[in-house]
């Protein structure tokens, strides 16, 4: 809803931000921090803005509701994929001996 009207209800686009956004972006936030702050997650880009790791989500969303009927998307392959995409691309690389 928020995507396709959330322009014609810009006091429900500004509720949902303050009651949901920003909670969780300050969540997500602070979990990254502490990655980084105990040597688990490197500092960078996607570190610095940690609303990259939900946009995957998002296109499932969107995808889902658009392309759903001409092509699927295996949902567990696809969250499967995105956490692995996630935790290689921001995680510490240690050696393994």
């Amino acid at each position: 809803i928020m995507i396709a009207e959330g322009a014609r209800f810009p006091e429900l686009t500004r509720f949902y931000h303050r009651e949901f956004i920003t909670p969780m972006m300050g969540a997500l936030t602070a979990i990254v921090e502490r990655g980084i702050a105990r040597g688990e997650l490197r500092a960078g880009p996607a570190t610095e803005l940690p609303m990259v790791m939900v946009a995957p989500g998002l296109m499932a969303q969107i995808w889902m509701m658009t392309f759903q009927p001409f092509q699927t998307i295996d949902m567990d392959r696809f969250f499967d994929a995105h956490i692995d995409l996630i935790m290689n691309g921001i995680s510490v690389k240690r050696d393994k001996g």
